[in-house]
């Protein structure tokens, strides 16, 4: 009687704790999904439900906790997520996986003001993948905030010759050349990221203000008037446009 009964507690233990064993899985799947739907609260949630279960495989595990630093971050809790980064980056990751995990992370060094790391998160894994132009922009993004030009503009062109489309490289580059003083490399390179789709007001501001360092200050103006109908209450614009005389 007494191994019946013992007998049957261990199927009721199975029963029981096999749902909890199959849920850690499944709520890694729906951070997974929430993350690629946008919904960075609803992320969090099942991750963290995830990773407090304590029964994931480790590189289940190592990826969740990616999924859950991936929704910090967009939240803007940036110092969580490089915790979350940190602890699956010592788990372990595939390659291919741990070189987007390391940009990311180098993200949010970056938006936490730590360049140094950032860069050194870039590097890593650009040495890992050196076609990974998102990690090249980034870095360069990082050398400009600690008033290392030239390394951002290397790294910028590497990413026009990855991605001669990139407009976004175009723009940065054009920001840095404009910071030093070079007007016609950066005209050259707003208007190339203008020809290539970069919309909105702000490339004609960048040239605008490109060419009033040339001293052009005839295609300055035509260039701040296209800004200003775009984005007619930007300060910025708007106090530019006074210096010139007028009434934006």
């Amino acid at each position: 009687m007494l191994m019946r009964i013992a007998f049957v507690a261990v199927i009721l233990a199975a029963l029981i704790s096999a749902p909890a064993v199959a849920q850690a899985p499944a709520d890694g799947l729906a951070a997974y999904q929430a993350l690629a739907n946008g919904d960075w609260d609803l992320a969090v949630f099942y991750s963290t439900r995830a990773i407090e279960a304590g029964n994931l495989a480790p590189g289940d595990l190592a990826a969740v906790l990616a999924y859950r630093a991936d929704a910090l971050r967009k939240k803007g809790d940036f110092a969580a997520a490089v915790d979350d980064y940190d602890a699956g980056l010592a788990i372990g990751y595939p390659q291919a996986f741990r070189v987007r995990v390391l940009n990311n992370r180098g993200i949010a060094f970056y938006a936490i003001g730590v360049f140094d790391l950032a860069i050194e998160d870039y590097t890593e894994a650009l040495q890992l993948d050196p076609t990974f132009a998102a990690a090249l922009d980034n870095r360069g993004t990082a050398w400009i905030a600690m008033g290392l030009y030239e390394q951002g503009i290397i790294d910028y062109t590497a990413v026009i010759a990855l991605a001669p489309g990139n407009t976004v490289a175009y723009t940065n580059r054009g920001r840095t050349f404009l910071e030093m003083r070079f007007w016609q490399e950066a005209i050259d390179d707003f208007t190339m990221a203008m020809n290539l789709g970069a919309r909105g007001a702000l490339p004609f501001f960048n040239r605008a203000m490109a060419f009033e360092g040339l001293g052009d200050r005839e295609k300055a103006l035509e260039d701040l008037v296209i800004a200003v109908a775009k984005e007619p209450n930007e300060v910025t614009y708007q106090e530019k446009f006074r210096e010139y005389g007028l009434t934006p």
